[in-house]
């Protein structure tokens, strides 16, 4: 199980959330077809990245992911997800 959290403005609690509940009701080909479109859609950035980070993270959940918000004051809230990884099948991948 792997945990991590951060800091967000308010502002972008709710689309946060809504990310999190869409891409945990999905079934896997709709996930695929979500995932493929993501790269499509965003250019590399400077990073490296291509707007996937968290959708990554998800692919290779072994059960939903976990999350939470806790507001802190009234400019941001604390986010915390929690996630449960098949470490056998990282290990066979290797």
């Amino acid at each position: 199980n792997i945990s991590t959290g951060n800091y967000i403005e308010n502002q972008y609690v709710d689309k946060l959330k809504n990310h999190l509940l869409h891409i945990s009701s999905i079934d896997h080909q709709e996930f695929d077809k979500l995932y493929k479109e993501t790269l499509i859609r965003d250019s590399i950035s400077v990073k490296g990245g291509a707007g996937v980070g968290l959708l990554d993270v998800v692919k290779e959940c072994e059960q939903k992911i976990k999350f939470d918000f806790f507001p802190v004051d009234d400019q941001k809230s604390f986010f915390s997800i929690s996630v449960l990884f098949n470490i056998k099948k990282y290990f066979q991948e290797l």
